[in-house]
C-alpha cells in the first residue's frame, strides 16, 4: 500500500515543479516539509505547497483498481498592499494546467479557489484540487 502512496506524491509533486518551472516561472516555491522563504524578510510573492491523501485507498474490485486520492493546494502569498492581479493570474495558470485535466495518470477536479488565505503581512489565494489516481492490476 505503501508504494501507491509514495508513486503518487512523487508524481504530484513532479507536475507542480514542472508547473512551476515552465507556467508559472520566478516564484519561490514551498514544498512540504522543505519551507525556504523567510516571510519576515520578504518582500516577493511565494507559493506554499499542500499535499494530503486519503489514508486509505478505494478498491474498486470490479475493475480490478486501487484509486489513491486527495487533496493538492496551492497557496499563493503576496505582500499586503500589492494588489490582487498577481493573485488571479496565478489562479488561472493552476486552472489551465491541472483542472478537469488528467496529467501523467492523475485526474484533478476543478480548482476550487479561496481569496483572502493569509500569513502575518500577507494575503493570498488557496487554490484546492481535488485528485485521484488509479492504478490498475494491483
Amino acid at each position: 500500500m505503501t508504494s501507491v502512496f509514495e508513486d503518487t506524491r512523487v508524481s504530484l509533486l513532479a507536475l507542480v515543479k514542472d508547473f512551476h518551472n515552465t507556467e508559472a516561472t520566478g516564484l519561490e516555491v514551498n514544498y512540504p516539509g522543505r519551507w525556504v522563504t523567510d516571510v519576515d524578510n520578504n518582500d516577493s510573492q511565494f507559493i506554499s505547497i499542500e499535499l494530503t491523501m486519503k489514508s486509505k485507498p478505494m478498491e474498486l474490485p470490479q475493475r480490478n483498481v486501487l484509486r489513491v486520492s486527495g487533496r493538492l493546494i496551492l497557496n499563493h502569498y503576496v505582500r499586503d498592499g500589492s494588489g490582487s492581479k498577481v493573485l488571479a493570474q496565478y489562479s488561472d495558470k493552476v486552472f489551465n494546467y491541472f483542472s478537469l485535466r488528467t496529467v501523467s495518470g492523475i485526474t484533478f477536479m476543478e480548482l476550487i479557489p479561496y481569496s483572502n488565505v493569509g500569513k502575518p503581512g500577507f494575503y493570498g489565494t488557496m487554490n484546492s484540487l481535488e485528485f485521484y489516481k488509479d492504478y490498475f492490476n494491483v
